[in-house]
């Protein structure tokens, strides 16, 4: 899974909307070279929510240790919330 972080695309055309102050890509890239510059700084190491969920899930934690992620998870989804 390769994931980029939007505030860093650069966007080659679009239009910004005024009521949110967002900037929108237009809905086709041009070409997979297009789509590669676009989004060459804005891929992003991250271990996916699910797999996490899933780790914890399956292997012994000392309970500290399972309480801390957990308390990260809950922080994550609150500041991610849409």
């Amino acid at each position: 899974m390769r994931l980029i972080d939007l505030d860093k695309v650069r966007w080659k055309e679009g239009f910004y909307d005024m009521h949110t102050g967002e900037q929108f890509a237009s809905m086709i890239f041009n070409t997979p070279e297009w789509l590669e510059w676009a989004t060459a700084e804005a891929e992003v190491k991250a271990i996916p929510i699910e797999w996490i969920h899933d780790y914890l899930d399956n292997t012994f934690l000392p309970e500290g240790q399972f309480w801390a992620i957990q308390k990260m998870i809950k922080q994550w989804e609150k500041e991610n919330e849409t």
